[in-house]
């Protein structure tokens, strides 16, 4: 069956391209144009003998403008629809809501433990509907772009953005929020009401006690954003586009893999006082991560217990910095 079938396609080739002869001591631009012609041509009846139809794509030319490489595609009706993933065009809140639910769906239903928006209404909306129990916080980068362009004064847009991402008790930052209404006289400025309306996703003091990982603004997805532009570009089209993306895949997995064999290589040195966490830490923790942690428990080592309260629902441990009691 095969040997019939290009045996067939041989006898079509010879068909098409009988007496068709061009010497390569003529390459002339009529000539290339002629032959850039037959061949899609031809690529034009042999697909569609088979069933779909053929398009051009790339133009090569030189530094002259004679175009000297010339690709064609394959195509069908309907069959992007089955093989091309579709990409966020309408920024509306249906489609954040549906591109947030294929999320949960990849995920197997597991939602994530926090969320950084970037302030857009269509995202909010969606965030609200899809992750209705996720806690999520707006963007402290956006807060502070919209601060500078909705306020425009400097001295205003420093002392906000200090009350904001201060860590501060909900009663001081109130107190320090009337202070900073009455001192530029904001009492009746729309878009400063809407944020103290909002206090709850922006303001630390009202953040304080979930999960964000040290991530106040979208820095990270920001960052992954230049990672990915390094290897695609604007003008791909989608075959070298899902071609280079995959490259960006590899190395991403790559650098995963080294980081995994570094924590895994060797154990660090062991430098505080309590070496037993701190040698538990090293298993527990990757190598970046416990570098990052190894301060905090220093600090912990350096204290020391003085008395433990037995309450009814509790133990009060009451302690001092190692070599200064009366440091409580």
């Amino acid at each position: 069956m095969m040997d019939e079938q290009n045996e067939s396609e041989q006898d079509f080739r010879d068909e098409f391209t009988k007496g068709v002869y061009f010497s390569e001591s003529d390459p002339s631009e009529d000539t290339l144009e002629v032959a850039y012609a037959l061949a899609f041509d031809f690529y034009l009846k042999y697909t569609k003998s088979k069933g779909f139809s053929a398009r051009k794509s790339k133009t090569f030319k030189n530094s002259i403008g004679e175009v000297y490489k010339q690709n064609f595609v394959c195509h069908r009706q309907d069959s992007g629809r089955r093989s091309i993933i579709p990409l966020i065009v309408d920024k509306t809140t249906d489609t954040y809501i549906w591109l947030m639910r294929q999320l949960m769906f990849a995920m197997k239903g597991k939602t994530p433990a926090s969320i950084i928006i970037d302030g857009a209404m269509a995202i909010r909306n969606a965030v609200r509907d899809v992750f209705f129990e996720v806690r999520h916080r707006l963007c402290a980068w956006h807060l502070i772009q919209n601060a500078t362009s909705n306020v425009e004064n400097p001295s205003f847009t420093s002392k906000f953005k200090k009350i904001m991402l201060g860590d501060y008790e909900i009663l001081v930052f109130k107190r320090k929020w009337v202070q900073l209404i009455e001192e530029f006289g904001f009492e009746d400025k729309l878009w400063v009401n809407n944020m103290y309306k909002e206090k709850h996703m922006c303001a630390t003091a009202y953040i304080r006690g979930n999960f964000f990982a040290g991530f106040r603004t979208t820095s990270r997805y920001e960052g992954l954003h230049l990672v990915v532009a390094r290897y695609v570009g604007s003008r791909y089209d989608l075959t070298s586009f899902v071609e280079h993306f995959q490259r960006c895949i590899a190395h991403l997995r790559f650098k995963k893999f080294n980081a995994d064999y570094e924590s895994t290589r060797g154990v660090p040195v062991m430098q505080t006082y309590i070496e037993f966490l701190e040698r538990l830490a090293t298993e527990v923790y990757t190598h970046e991560i416990f570098l990052l942690f190894r301060p905090f428990l220093s600090r912990v080592g350096s204290m020391q217990v003085l008395n433990v309260e037995n309450h009814d629902d509790c133990l009060k441990y009451i302690v001092c910095k190692h070599g200064r009691p009366n440091f409580l």
